[in-house]
C-alpha cells in the first residue's frame, strides 16, 4: 500500500512538472508571437519620412541663424494665413505700406507622410497679399515654408516664414 502511495504522489508530481513545463513554454510562445506581430506592424507600417542630408543641414545652420539675423533687421513684415483652402501670405513695409514686385513661392509639406510634399507659386492679388489655392489631397497637419524674393536697388532681399495648419 505504501508502494501506491508513492506511486501516486510520483505521478501528481509528474503531472505538475508537467504542467509548469507546458505553462512556461505557452508563456514563452505567446509572448514572441506577439512580439513578432509589434516587428511586423513596426517595418509594414514605416512612411519613410527620413530627413535627407542632415550633415549639409547641420553645416548650413550659421547661415540659416544669420539669414534670421538679416531677416530681423529689413523693414518688412509678414504675416501668412490659411482659410477655406486658400493661403494667403501678406507683405509689408514696416509703416504698413503694401509690398508688391515679389516672387513668392511655398513649398507645402505633410510632416507626418511621406510623398505628399509639393511647391507652388502664390500670385499678387493687390494690397501686399499673395495667395494660391491649395489642393490637398489629405485631412491633417500640413506646413507651408514660404519664401519672398524681390530687388531693390539692385540688392537681392529674401524673406522666409513658415505656416503649419491643419487641413480639414
Amino acid at each position: 500500500m505504501a508502494d501506491a502511495a508513492i506511486n501516486e504522489s510520483y505521478q501528481r508530481e509528474r503531472k505538475s512538472g508537467f504542467l509548469v513545463l507546458m505553462s512556461l513554454l505557452a508563456f514563452f510562445v505567446v509572448f514572441a508571437s506577439v512580439d513578432a506581430f509589434f516587428i511586423y506592424k513596426a517595418l509594414s507600417t514605416h512612411t519613410g519620412v527620413i530627413e535627407e542630408h542632415t550633415y549639409e543641414k547641420g553645416l548650413a545652420f550659421n547661415q540659416a541663424l544669420e539669414q534670421a539675423r538679416i531677416q530681423g533687421d529689413m523693414d518688412v513684415e509678414a504675416a501668412a494665413d490659411y482659410k477655406d483652402g486658400i493661403l494667403t501670405f501678406t507683405l509689408t513695409d514696416k509703416k504698413g505700406q503694401p509690398f508688391d514686385g515679389a516672387i513668392v513661392k511655398a513649398t507645402i509639406i505633410r510632416p507626418v507622410q511621406d510623398g505628399y510634399d509639393f511647391e507652388t507659386v502664390l500670385q499678387y492679388k493687390g494690397q501686399g497679399q499673395y495667395q494660391t489655392k491649395l489642393d490637398l489631397p489629405l485631412q491633417g497637419l500640413w506646413q507651408a515654408q514660404i519664401e519672398a524674393k524681390w530687388d531693390i536697388r539692385n540688392q537681392h532681399n529674401k524673406y522666409q516664414k513658415e505656416l503649419s495648419f491643419i487641413h480639414q
